[in-house]
């Protein structure tokens, strides 16, 4: 069936693009908005007092220049609104508040405990409660962000498989948190949370998120837009060996099965902190894990031609580790790589999907 637009959907449609500009520039004033939006003068007045109104956004007196009217400066209301984020990691799970405005209001990391789904859903109901009762009276939580492994819709907000938990069945993430606490919540997968932190502090339009931990995950942006990935942007579940290890998700021969943190601590024979504290006596590990990990990690580089490349995650403070793949990574193109390659380990997939679900609660008009 046609929806026409009506005078109450076009008014729902300023406010959420206009709220949305606002919460992207963090600081700007009605004329910037006119200017860059397109909006009229009208829409312009009309939207923001509402939203003033609403308590999403509040106007500060800027420091005058000179004499003549007083300027004021429209941002974020990120004292009275929060949104709760949650990475669900299989080493530990970071859980936050994070303000409206993007400033974290508190942070804690707790060790990942569970081997059966029950369990793990157990952990995320935890995670919300203990957000929720951090904001009670003091933030109106928004929305919650998750970011997790394996395989998720993000669209839809099935989580469809969690590599490692035997018992897994898929779940919609955001039917159960909106039923047990009554917020409306997003899922990502945890490499694109992760870009979209790093992409909040600097301006970024095309790069490759790469994160090795005890699995390896990938995020892409083009154009400013994280991509949808459905499971398409699997880097650690693609095929690095033919016939090779088994890995934890049922296949032989992923790159997971081989340049992970628990990979290679396995074809070592040695604990994790063995591996990073004598990475000499287990370079030859080392360097294959790596070199297998450069190759697929140029593939990709190939297909989405990123202006920058992220590494972040525990495998990439092992010793060798990083300089080996950038070393492929350039013997691959000839020694003509010009894209930027950096390692980014303060990264938080709970930061990073807490800033999502808030983008997409604006978007999808659940303001």
């Amino acid at each position: 069936m046609k929806k026409y637009n009506t005078k109450s959907n076009v008014k729902a449609k300023n406010l959420s693009d206009i709220l949305w500009y606002i919460v992207s520039k963090g600081k700007t004033s009605r004329r910037e908005i006119e200017k860059d939006t397109g909006f009229s003068w009208g829409a312009v007045s009309e939207s923001v007092s509402e939203l003033i109104s609403r308590g999403y956004v509040v106007e500060e007196e800027k420091e005058s220049a000179g004499v003549g009217r007083t300027a004021f400066a429209l941002k974020p209301n990120g004292e009275e609104i929060a949104a709760i984020g949650v990475d669900m990691n299989r080493t530990e799970i970071e859980r936050m508040v994070v303000g409206f405005d993007g400033g974290v209001k508190i942070s804690e990391k707790v060790p990942f405990k569970a081997k059966t789904a029950e369990e793990v859903l157990s952990l995320i109901d935890e995670a919300c409660e203990w957000g929720i009762n951090y904001c009670k009276d003091k933030y109106r939580v928004l929305c919650v962000g998750i970011a997790v492994q394996g395989l998720v819709d993000s669209a839809t907000g099935d989580w469809k498989s969690f590599t490692g938990i035997k018992d897994w069945k898929e779940i919609n993430i955001p039917d159960r948190i909106s039923k047990n606490f009554g917020v409306s919540s997003y899922v990502e997968h945890d490499p694109k949370s992760m870009l979209a932190s790093a992409a909040a502090s600097k301006r970024r339009k095309n790069c490759l998120l790469v994160r090795a931990d005890e699995g390896i995950g990938m995020a892409v942006m083009q154009d400013g837009k994280i991509l949808d990935d459905s499971g398409r942007f699997e880097l650690g579940h693609t095929v690095a060996v033919y016939r090779g290890r088994k890995c934890v998700c049922g296949r032989k021969g992923c790159l997971e099965a081989y340049s992970s943190v628990k990979a290679m601590s396995e074809i070592a024979e040695a604990g994790e902190e063995e591996l990073f504290s004598n990475p000499e006596k287990y370079s030859e590990v080392i360097n294959s894990s790596a070199t297998l990990a450069g190759i697929a990690i140029s593939n990709q580089m190939t297909a989405f031609a990123p202006e920058k490349v992220i590494f972040t995650g525990k495998a990439f403070g092992i010793k060798g580790y990083t300089e080996r793949i950038s070393e492929v990574i350039n013997e691959i193109s000839d020694g003509q790589c010009e894209v930027g390659i950096t390692v980014e380990r303060d990264l938080s997939a709970a930061y990073g999907s807490a800033l999502s679900a808030i983008g997409k609660v604006i978007k999808n008009n659940e303001i």
